[in-house]
């Protein structure tokens, strides 16, 4: 019997769209999408008791439905209509299993409701987000109304709602894991955009400068823009800083624009899935059997880059473009590794470098400042797995942006009324 739903499983993982979207990038960062084993225990054991009360509930609905009317007549004597007791065991059958299944549900989401377990949960648009249930249970800030967090929209940042004061300057900064940086520094201020709003704030005493952090663990360009034009954009950002490519480069079983989705009724559909608990442990069990054979099914499948250097080039094009279309500033960020080229990804950096260059688009190049150091040097920002920065690297990133935009906007003053900038006339 487990064999066989082991095959159900393995055979769904195969064909049901979109099972291999979190896939790419939260395994390949060590997040795997799926729940502990405690709160399979939960839904296994619901799901029994909730099977022995529905067996039950059929035997009375059974027993009181199916029974003939009080004539003084036998059930043999006066069978009721073949089509009239069809009708009740059809009914009787869907009114059980829509009470096991509407239970069961209701159990899951009581149980997860008050034990958030999962860092990243599924996003109808770009894949996955980071879970703001679990960041409001451990960061939110005494004091602050939990529908005033900006980390509702999956951004581990809690000072900033969407709504901009009118004197404010707002900057954006995308990335992946390295962006997102908190599980290795501890500390949400302790991050490079965190430590850039500090160092700009005291450049620029009086100016409200907000930075925020919209960095999520894998994300690639592809997702990165998906996040940016359907929730940076709500945030009326004045920069937006671009510090995506890393995973880009990954391999995948699909590319990322074959596994996301902007299209309106492909979101509806899989927002109405992603509510249910039942249908997100069926996917994530899925997802880790698919794990499990991912090196059987490389023999059988083609492999992708997440992302193509071509279509990372358009990516950053469109940053550009909306950029432009919006009138923000769009920078290009290099983001570094330890390496003799300090990036695991050197043509993709590359790419960035060029587009940079066509686009007249301002670049941060902090991969090509930290190749200046030996690698006994650049491991000293790193912790141990060489690629996510501690405080001393988020201080260097923090330090190598502000040298750039410090005196972009030092060329520029404040409106007297509005959150723009405008040239000098100096």
């Amino acid at each position: 019997m487990f064999d066989f739903i082991n095959q159900l499983i393995f055979f769904a993982g195969e064909h049901i769209q979109g099972t291999e979207m979190e896939i790419p990038g939260l395994y390949i960062t060590g997040h795997p999408p799926a729940p502990p084993e405690k709160v399979y225990a939960v839904a296994y054991i619901s799901a029994g008791i909730l099977f022995i009360l529905a067996v039950a509930l059929q035997y009375f609905l059974k027993k009181h439905l199916l029974k003939p009317k009080n004539t003084g007549e036998s059930e043999t004597e006066n069978p009721p209509p073949v089509k009239y007791r069809t009708f009740k065991t059809v009914l009787i059958v869907l009114m059980v299993v829509l009470f096991y299944f509407l239970s069961l549900e209701a159990a899951l989401q009581v149980y997860v409701y008050y034990n958030p377990y999962q860092k990243f949960i599924p996003d109808p648009t770009a894949g996955w987000k980071i879970n703001p249930n679990i960041q409001r249970y451990y960061q939110n800030p005494e004091g602050v109304d939990p529908k005033d967090l900006c980390e509702m929209d999956g951004l581990l940042d809690w000072e900033y709602t969407r709504f901009k004061e009118p004197d404010a300057y707002r900057i954006l900064v995308y990335g992946d894991s390295q962006t997102m940086a908190t599980p290795w520094v501890g500390d949400i201020n302790l991050t490079f955009p965190k430590l850039l709003q500090e160092k700009l704030r005291k450049a620029f005493p009086g100016k409200k400068i907000e930075v925020i952090n919209m960095g999520v663990s894998g994300y690639s360009s592809v997702q990165g823009l998906l996040f940016f034009k359907n929730i940076g954009l709500l945030y009326n950002p004045d920069c937006v800083i671009v510090g995506l490519g890393f995973h880009d480069a990954g391999q995948s079983s699909a590319p990322d624009k074959d596994i996301t989705s902007d299209n309106p009724w492909v979101k509806k559909l899989r927002t109405l899935l992603y509510r249910s608990q039942i249908y997100l442990l069926i996917r994530k069990k899925i997802l880790r059997r698919r794990v499990v054979f991912r090196d059987v099914l490389k023999n059988n499948r083609p492999i992708y880059r997440r992302v193509s250097k071509e279509d990372y080039r358009e990516n950053l094009k469109t940053f550009k473009d909306i950029g432009k279309k919006n009138n923000l500033l769009i920078v290009f960020m290099t983001v570094p590794q330890v390496g003799f080229n300090a990036t695991a990804h050197a043509d993709y950096v590359n790419v960035m470098r060029k587009a940079a260059e066509d686009f007249k688009v301002i670049i941060i190049d902090t991969a090509k400042s930290m190749s200046g150091f030996p690698l006994k040097k650049q491991e000293e920002y790193f912790v141990k797995d060489k690629v996510h920065f501690n405080y001393q690297g988020n201080e260097f990133m923090a330090e190598q942006i502000y040298e750039v935009i410090q005196p972009v906007l030092l060329k520029k003053e404040f409106k007297e009324s509005g959150n723009n900038l405008k040239e000098s006339d100096e």
